[in-house]
């Protein structure tokens, strides 16, 4: 993994293929720098991703992603990407965080 701006990380091709659980790990590293970003604590965010996506959003599963100890379906990626607009494809390649986050 290299380091990017604001701490932000993208995935290291070079070394070969990625398992799961460090696509995990990167994404929800990820998810905590854009939340942060936008001014959000846990809560917040799993209050709006509750309101936007008609499922439930708890704060230890926001927690459990951003540790990556808990992987992130399809559909909750879309999710986070309506709340941090391009949010799905930033969180994957590590780009700044300030250029994502949404006027809230």
């Amino acid at each position: 993994m290299s380091g990017r701006p604001n701490g932000t990380v993208a995935p290291s091709y070079a070394s070969g293929p990625l398992r799961t659980s460090k696509l995990d790990a990167i994404f929800g590293h990820n998810v905590a720098i854009h939340r942060t970003a936008a001014g959000l604590d846990q809560d917040t965010l799993a209050d709006m991703l509750t309101v936007s996506s008609g499922w439930a959003w708890h704060q230890n599963m926001i927690s459990k992603i951003e540790l990556g100890k808990r992987p992130v379906r399809l559909s909750e990626a879309y999710a986070l990407a309506a709340v941090f607009h391009n949010f799905a494809d930033a969180a994957l390649n590590g780009q700044n965080a300030q250029n994502f986050q949404r006027g809230i």
